[in-house]
């Protein structure tokens, strides 16, 4: 029954995700890593890392992931997911009000990253 569920679950949340991530009722867009100069831009079925001309860091399309979670959180909605190709753990946040996202990435012998990245609106 535990299976089932879980099952369940996870072809629910399986439907538009980041390289088969549901990223549910987190809006898509392009967001703007001010650290790196980096888009991040999350669209139905994928997240993509960009250079500010549009080329492109890192895709996550065909990627293995794991560990996805889309969740309601205090701060806002929460979608967390880990990578094995990069051996990184991803959390991205849709505060309740405004625009912006919050980004975290963990990984294993390296501080944790977080950075607030102001939303981008389209043609920019």
């Amino acid at each position: 029954m535990k299976k089932l569920v879980i099952a369940t679950f996870m072809l629910l949340f399986s439907i538009s995700l980041f390289a088969d991530i549901d990223v549910g009722e987190f809006t898509w867009g392009e967001w703007l890593d001010p650290n790196y100069n980096a888009i991040w831009s999350i669209r139905n079925s994928n997240v993509r890392i960009l250079d500010l001309e549009g080329g492109v860091y890192y895709n996550f399309d065909g990627k293995t992931i794991r560990n996805l979670s889309v969740t309601p959180t205090t701060e806002g909605l929460a979608v967390s997911f880990f990578v094995d190709e990069t051996q990184k753990a991803y959390t991205l946040i849709q505060p309740l009000t405004g625009r912006d996202i919050i980004l975290r990435i963990e990984r294993d012998g390296f501080d944790d990253y977080e950075v607030t990245m102001p939303f981008q609106p389209q043609g920019n």
